[in-house]
């Protein structure tokens, strides 16, 4: 529906839409940014430095003046690459707001911060669900309750079972990940061997799962790598290709 200025609501296509909140308090360069999957009020951010922190966007009013950190923490000592935020409206499964953190140090890192505020900001009553290494440092992610792609400098994939390492039962995949939750990767060579600086994915995760007859469904999953290249990937029904 289009509306009119007249109206007092400006359309997309007039670009005069303007900011309900500014965040300016960051210390260093902001490289990694996730929104609430579910149009909620939440905004993760991370850092150049290694810092994530979860704000509450909602407009200021007469008992908000300004937007609220409601809890950060120093994840890595270098940038942060990638963030996904999953929250409960995402999976009837999501019994809890979580923070995937994806850095430069290779590491995957899951957090519950359902109660992380102590009112200060400092992270209190975090808990870190789970953590797993990628071997190179990982530059972009996407997720939800169930599971995470991510992509890396030296242009693999990697499929963690998001569900299994949260406290879940049931494997995203068949035949289920290795300890660590991760899957086998996708080497790169699609990619040229050049760094995964983007990630989205068609049909996840519920397209993860075996379908009728045993076999897994088709997922497809595009990546962009840093030498200006668009690669699709598809997984199930027995193999693994390119597109």
């Amino acid at each position: 529906m289009r509306h009119s200025l007249s109206e007092g609501r400006a359309p997309w296509t007039t670009g005069l839409s303007l900011p309900t909140a500014e965040l300016r308090d960051f210390e260093s360069g902001v490289w990694a940014l996730a929104t609430d999957p579910w149009v909620g009020p939440l905004l993760a951010t991370g850092t150049e430095e290694g810092v994530v922190a979860l704000w509450d966007t909602r407009a200021p009013g007469r008992n908000r003046p300004s937007c609220s950190c409601v809890w950060q923490a120093q994840v890595a000592d270098d940038y942060v690459g990638g963030l996904a935020l999953i929250t409960p409206g995402s999976s009837a499964a999501a019994a809890s707001i979580m923070v995937l953190a994806a850095t430069a140090d290779g590491a995957l890192t899951l957090y519950d911060v359902r109660n992380g505020s102590d009112g200060r900001g400092s992270g209190g009553g975090v808990q870190r669900l789970a953590a797993t290494a990628c071997g190179a440092p990982v530059r972009c992610c996407t997720a939800d309750s169930r599971a995470a792609v991510v992509g890396d400098e030296s242009g693999a994939v990697r499929l963690w079972d998001v569900g299994l390492m949260a406290g879940g039962t049931e494997a995203v995949r068949s035949g289920g990940p290795e300890p660590d939750g991760l899957y086998p990767a996708w080497e790169g060579q699609e990619a040229g061997g050049a760094a995964l600086c983007g990630v989205d994915v068609y049909r996840f995760p519920y397209g993860l799962r075996s379908g009728a007859g045993g076999t897994e469904a088709v997922v497809r999953v595009a990546v962009v790598t840093e030498g200006g290249r668009l690669v699709v990937l598809e997984t199930g029904g027995g193999t693994d290709r390119v597109r």
